[in-house]
């Protein structure tokens, strides 16, 4: 399992102005199979103060039992300016500069799992990316290029948390995501575990609308079928894009088989709430 870490400041996120703290676990299954578990914390206060050559990263004793952390950071290199043209959070832009870094003091992610447990690290290596000064655009800066592609989608949501599915026909793709509040942090209902297990070159549909059957190849960690029914289509063109979006009914359980995690079920139940579901096609106008 990999660990990784991170804390994205208050800059990046326009749009909530918090700090998103992270720490994810990450586990290979197999060739195909690839399984997530991601905790993610808002906040109103910065966690990270760096001037480039050194600082701090503290978050000890704020978030109750799931995380502590108190680290020294320090450059072990020189800064490289960051292409105009690289990905950053939130597609950022604005005059970046990334330094390798070495953290060193406390770092513990108390899972709450037999499994996994509690997990520490007395030092860490990683990059930190800054503004060096200078006005920062967040958000997409050219409008999306008409791709074609098939994707059926189905969400809920309930008191617990909510779960997702999305398929990608053409690329072979399934992503299964649950969502729940943490309840181990002390900082309200945006602290999540987020539970993904994702699935590359595997088909799982069958048939064509108004029907369209759910159902996994075997030995994937991934067992049960569902089928989704078309009730109605609209039609959009924007961009010389042309979209077609059925909203159906998506009846049927498929089950998750975590390897830390334990099981979670994707389908309608009383008390998990309802499915919104949608079959998308686009393609050029």
């Amino acid at each position: 399992m990999n660990l990784t870490a991170s804390a994205t400041s208050r800059d990046f996120d326009t749009i909530t102005g918090d700090e998103i703290l992270g720490a994810t676990l990450e586990r290979k299954l197999s060739g195909r199979a690839r399984e997530t578990h991601a905790l993610r914390a808002h906040l109103e206060g910065a966690t990270v103060s760096f001037d480039g050559q050194e600082g701090r990263w503290h978050f000890a004793g704020r978030a109750g039992k799931s995380l502590a952390v108190d680290m020294t950071i320090r450059a072990t290199g020189e800064p490289e300016e960051v292409a105009a043209d690289e990905s950053l959070p939130f597609a950022c832009r604005g005059s970046f500069a990334r330094v390798p870094v070495t953290l060193t003091g406390t770092f513990a992610l108390r899972t709450g799992t037999k499994a996994f447990e509690s997990i520490e690290r007395a030092r860490l290596m990683g990059v930190i990316t800054y503004n060096q000064g200078g006005p920062v655009e967040c958000g997409s800066s050219t409008p999306p290029r008409c791709e074609p592609s098939t994707f059926l989608s189905a969400t809920g949501g309930s008191a617990t948390g909510s779960r997702s599915l999305t398929v990608d026909r053409g690329r072979r793709g399934v992503v299964l995501q649950f969502t729940q509040p943490d309840a181990r942090m002390r900082i309200g209902p945006n602290a999540t575990w987020s539970h993904v297990l994702a699935l590359s070159r595997v088909d799982v549909l069958a048939g064509e609308l108004p029907s369209i059957r759910v159902r996994f190849p075997a030995k994937l960690p991934v067992t049960g079928s569902a089928t989704f029914a078309a009730s109605k289509q609209a039609e959009t063109i924007d961009e010389g894009c042309r979209t077609t979006t059925t909203e159906g009914a998506f009846d049927g359980s498929l089950r998750v088989r975590f390897s830390a995690w334990g099981g979670r079920t994707f389908g309608a139940a009383p008390s998990r709430g309802r499915l919104t579901a949608f079959y998308r096609v686009t393609g050029p106008a």
